[in-house]
């Protein structure tokens, strides 16, 4: 009860790659503070909905590394950000499980994270290229059932 007083919860979810259950500590309610409560910057969520749009409406949902780095390019007025940079917020966002990587075909998935934390705005935004698993009813990118 404590938790949903503060505009957080608990979610649990299945990484459709791997098939392990995660729980997510996420906050429910988006406002101006909890947009403050975040390492990144507004150039870097530009970048990483780049890597998202693209993964889900790829045909494998996946994205070689080589075309996620492409992505820094002209993210948003022209402004180009560091390969560098794009390098370490990869690297994060696969130890914070936004992205897993798979270094066999040089490849990023969407991590288990993204489907438990923004599955509702990929779903709404994306609703051509995903379904809802036929058993549990969440965001299913890779196939039909999670």
């Amino acid at each position: 009860a404590v938790v949903s007083t503060q505009s957080t919860g608990i979610r649990v979810g299945l990484c459709e790659v791997t098939g392990k259950e995660f729980y997510c500590f996420v906050n429910t309610q988006e406002d101006e503070n909890s947009k403050l409560c975040t390492n990144y910057t507004a150039f870097d969520f530009a970048f990483f909905r780049r890597i998202i749009e693209q993964m889900v409406v790829s045909a494998d949902g996946s994205l070689k590394s080589t075309d996620c780095l492409t992505l820094c390019n002209n993210l948003t007025e022209g402004k180009k950000m560091s390969y560098t940079h794009a390098k370490d917020l990869l690297r994060g966002w696969v130890s914070e499980r936004w992205l897993i990587e798979d270094r066999k075909n040089n490849s990023f998935q969407l991590g288990p994270r993204v489907t438990i934390e923004l599955g509702q705005y990929i779903q709404s935004v994306y609703h051509d290229h995903v379904t809802n698993c036929q058993l549990c009813k969440t965001l299913c990118v890779y196939g039909s059932r999670c």
